[in-house]
């Protein structure tokens, strides 16, 4: 409410401040000056500021629709004038937001390093990452792959385990799937 009331405060300045004008230097005729003379005319800037605002804010919620994997992707253009290279970028892009994400569940990704890329498939690009976490434990590599999908080069989203266990046999390995389950 304190919004509404600052901004019908302001559309009385700026009626009082065409009134003016239009008195100094007579442009303004007949039904505007009507207009301009009644409150209604600062509540239609008012509701038009409303209007602005509302769908400023529907075009922002629209446009971060697109998933992570989406939004670091590359164009099949781009990505095949070098595709190793295009597949670090990609790689990079995508740790580097996963980092920048302060309210991410789990233990925070501080740091990585790209160990290997291997393009020998250009449809399933494997790029394998040291990740370093807040945790500091020594983590394996994770295979990432940036894979086709329609016009474009993405991260393929995977969920990953880390066996941790003291005592387990498979300790200090890592299992990764796409279909939203991770287990050791």
């Amino acid at each position: 409410m304190h919004v509404v009331a600052k901004m019908t405060k302001f559309c009385h300045n700026i009626k009082r401040f065409i009134v003016h004008r239009q008195v100094n230097n007579v442009f303004l005729k007949g039904e505007l000056i009507m207009l301009i003379r009644s409150d209604k005319f600062a509540t239609l800037l008012v509701v038009i500021l409303l209007i602005t605002i509302t769908s400023i804010g529907v075009a922002s919620a629209q446009s971060s629709n697109k998933s992570l994997e989406e939004m670091t992707s590359m164009s099949l253009q781009d990505f095949e004038k070098a595709p190793i290279e295009s597949a670090k970028v990609i790689i990079n892009d995508y740790l580097t937001e996963i980092m920048q994400q302060k309210d991410s569940d789990g233990v925070a990704l501080i740091n990585y390093s790209i160990v290997n890329t291997d393009a020998s498939d250009l449809n399933d690009i494997q790029v394998s990452v040291k990740l370093t976490y807040a945790s500091r434990l020594d983590l394996p590599p994770v295979e990432y792959h940036v894979v086709r999908k329609g016009e474009s080069y993405q991260v393929k989203k995977q969920f990953c385990a880390f066996d941790m266990i003291p005592d387990s046999p498979t300790r200090g390995t890592v299992r990764c799937n796409s279909n939203g389950t991770a287990s050791v």
